[in-house]
C-alpha cells in the first residue's frame, strides 16, 4: 500500500508531511475508533502538509476528523460543492472498509479507502497542477485516443464517473461523465509532457494558455 504513484506525479519534496504515530493514536483514542490502515498510511505520509500539497485540501487534517449525525467518519469534504466522503462508523471494525459518498443521501463509492485516497488526489489534479487542460462533450474518437494512448489506473471515483490513465508518471488524464457526455482532463507537472499529450488530441481545449491567446487575438482586432 503505497502513495509513490501521488508522489511522483506531484514532485513531492523529500520533507516529513505526515503525522506521528503518537498523534494518529490520539485522535483514535478521542473518536474511539480504529483508522482503517488506508487512511492512517494517508496520515502518515502527507498528514502534517498544512495545505502545502493542494490535491489534498479538501481531505480533513487529522484533528478535524469527525463523525456526522448518521455517524459516518467524514474525512474528505470538497469546498466548492460540499460533497462528502466518509466511512460508517460500524464498517470501521474492517481494516479496509467501504467507501461512500453524500450529495443529498450516502452512496457507496469505492470498497477500498486506499484506492479512494488515490482517486480524489488523481480527480484534484486534473486541474491543480502547473499545466492542465479540458474539454467537455468529447467525441468517440477523442475518447478512443485515451484508450490508445495511456494506460488505464487501477482506480476510479463512482461519484463523478471517473476513470484515470498515464503513460508515464508526470502526467494524469481524466476522463469523466456526466449528462451522457463525456469530459476529457489532461495534466502534467511540466510544460513538455503537457504539450506532447495535447498534441494527441484536437486543439479545442479549455486552458490558460488558449485562454490568453483568445484575449490577445480579441485586442489585435
Amino acid at each position: 500500500m503505497s502513495f509513490k504513484i501521488i508522489k511522483d506525479l506531484i514532485k513531492v519534496e523529500e520533507k516529513n508531511y505526515g503525522n506521528s504515530d503518537e498523534q494518529i493514536k490520539s485522535v483514535e483514542y478521542k473518536l474511539g475508533i480504529t483508522l482503517p490502515i488506508g487512511l492512517k498510511k494517508y496520515y502518515k505520509e502527507f498528514g502534517n502538509h498544512k495545505d502545502e500539497i493542494q490535491i489534498f485540501d479538501d481531505i480533513h487534517h487529522l484533528e478535524d476528523l469527525e463523525f456526522d449525525k448518521e455517524e459516518f467518519l467524514i474525512f474528505f469534504r470538497d469546498c466548492q460543492t460540499g460533497v462528502r466522503f466518509g466511512i460508517p462508523k460500524e464498517e470501521l471494525k474492517n481494516p479496509s472498509p467501504n467507501v461512500y459518498h453524500k450529495i443529498n443521501n450516502w452512496t457507496l463509492d469505492n470498497d477500498d479507502i486506499h484506492k479512494s485516497l488515490i482517486s480524489l488526489g488523481f480527480q484534484s489534479a486534473l486541474t491543480k497542477l502547473p499545466f492542465y487542460a479540458f474539454r467537455w462533450g468529447i467525441e468517440k474518437s477523442e475518447e478512443q485516443k485515451v484508450y490508445d494512448n495511456f494506460e488505464k489506473v487501477n482506480n476510479h471515483l463512482r461519484l463523478w464517473n471517473s476513470k484515470f490513465f498515464q503513460s508515464q508518471p508526470n502526467e494524469i488524464i481524466g476522463l469523466t461523465k456526466s449528462e451522457g457526455k463525456t469530459n476529457l482532463y489532461v495534466a502534467a507537472n511540466n510544460q513538455k509532457d503537457f504539450l506532447r499529450i495535447k498534441s494527441i488530441f484536437k486543439d479545442d481545449w479549455y486552458s490558460r494558455e488558449n485562454q490568453l491567446k483568445k484575449l490577445k487575438e480579441k485586442y489585435k482586432k
